[in-house]
């Protein structure tokens, strides 16, 4: 079955520099794909309800530059999940909270669009000493694990070689 022509998100997790996003592009060849960073999308897309007040009143902001031709898009792939921790510590939103809102503000502005997180797996190497530093790491997990949760389709990304674990 193609990954990408499936319906759903789809989450590619893996350790650092083993190809996911090579992955994640071989799977829309020949298709119209936006790569983002998520450390770069607004803050307000995790902590805002869509149609909150603040969007409301023209507190919304945008994606540096907006997302090229999202509206056209056959995939948005948003990279790097795990470095959205930072924000998650600073806030007191719950994580599932998070992503929830993320996932649903994405569907809202590209409900066309096949969306592709990418996370890197945080939890196989050593653990931190400092305590903010494993508050970060225990949210990136958290973020993977609802991620994977919420995705219809899972790969697992190591040194090249995807293995689909959903």
């Amino acid at each position: 079955m193609d990954t990408a022509e499936e319906n759903g998100i789809l989450f590619i997790t893996g350790g650092a520099f083993q190809g996911k996003q090579r992955k994640a592009l071989s799977l829309f060849k020949d298709k119209r794909v936006c790569v983002v960073e998520a450390a770069s999308l607004p803050s307000s897309w995790f902590l805002n309800e869509i149609g909150s007040d603040d969007e409301l009143q023209g507190n919304n902001e945008s994606v540096e530059g907006g997302i090229p031709g999202g509206e056209n898009l056959d995939a948005l792939i948003v990279n790097h999940m795990e470095r959205i921790a930072p924000l998650l510590r600073k806030t007191p939103i719950e994580p599932e909270t998070a992503v929830s809102r993320l996932i649903a503000r994405l569907e809202t502005l590209y409900p066309a669009c096949r969306l592709v997180f990418i996370a890197d797996e945080v939890g196989s190497g050593v653990v931190p000493l400092g305590g903010d530093e494993r508050k970060e790491r225990e949210l990136a997990g958290r973020t993977a694990f609802l991620l994977a949760s919420r995705a219809t389709r899972v790969i697992r990304v190591l040194a090249g070689i995807s293995m689909v674990i959903k």
